[in-house]
C-alpha cells in the first residue's frame, strides 16, 4: 500500500531476477544533429532535428533533415552522420527506415538506411531489384527541399 512518487537508484535496478543480465543501469534520452554528407556536406538546412533513447546498449535514433539548398552537394553515396553513439564492432549491419518526401524526383524503389558496425553514420540505400547491384543512393537523386525522416535501432559499442 506504499507508493513512491520518484525513485532514484544510482546503481541500477534488477528486473526479473538478480543476475547481471537482468540489471538495468543505463537509460538516456537526448538530441543529436543529423548531417547530410556525400563528397560535400550540405551547408544549410531548413530542418535538422534528431532525438534518441538509449536503454542499456540499445539505441533508437530518429531524425528529420531537410536541405535549404543543394549547392555543391554531390557524390555516389548519401550519408547521414552524427548518430549519438558508435555501433558495436561485432554487430551485423543494421537496417533502418526512412521516408523521403518531395521533391526527391529521381528516387524510385524501396529506400532504407544501413548502419555498418563500428560507425556513427548511416548510408541511404535503395533496392534496385537485384542482389548484385550497388544499392547506394547517389546525392543527385535528392533536391533542395527534400525532407528525409528516419529511424534506426542499433547496438552500441
Amino acid at each position: 500500500t506504499y507508493r513512491f512518487k520518484d525513485l532514484y537508484l544510482s546503481g541500477g535496478v534488477y528486473l526479473g531476477g538478480t543476475v547481471a543480465a537482468n540489471k538495468l543501469d543505463d537509460y538516456e534520452e537526448g538530441t543529436w544533429a543529423p548531417i547530410l554528407s556525400s563528397d560535400a556536406n550540405v551547408s544549410s538546412y531548413t530542418t535538422q532535428v534528431g532525438t534518441y533513447t538509449k536503454i542499456g546498449n540499445v539505441v533508437t535514433a530518429t531524425f528529420n533533415v531537410q536541405m535549404a539548398a543543394v549547392g555543391s552537394f554531390a557524390g555516389a553515396v548519401i550519408f547521414i552522420t552524427g548518430l549519438p553513439f558508435n555501433s558495436a564492432s561485432n554487430a551485423c549491419d543494421e537496417i533502418g527506415t526512412v521516408n523521403v518526401r518531395d521533391p526527391a524526383s529521381l528516387i524510385s524503389g524501396g529506400v532504407y538506411l544501413r548502419l555498418v558496425s563500428s560507425n556513427n553514420y548511416v548510408r541511404l540505400e535503395q533496392y534496385s531489384g537485384t542482389t548484385t547491384a550497388d544499392h547506394n543512393c547517389p546525392a543527385n537523386k535528392i533536391d533542395t527541399g527534400t525532407l528525409l525522416q528516419g529511424s534506426i535501432t542499433y547496438l552500441t559499442a
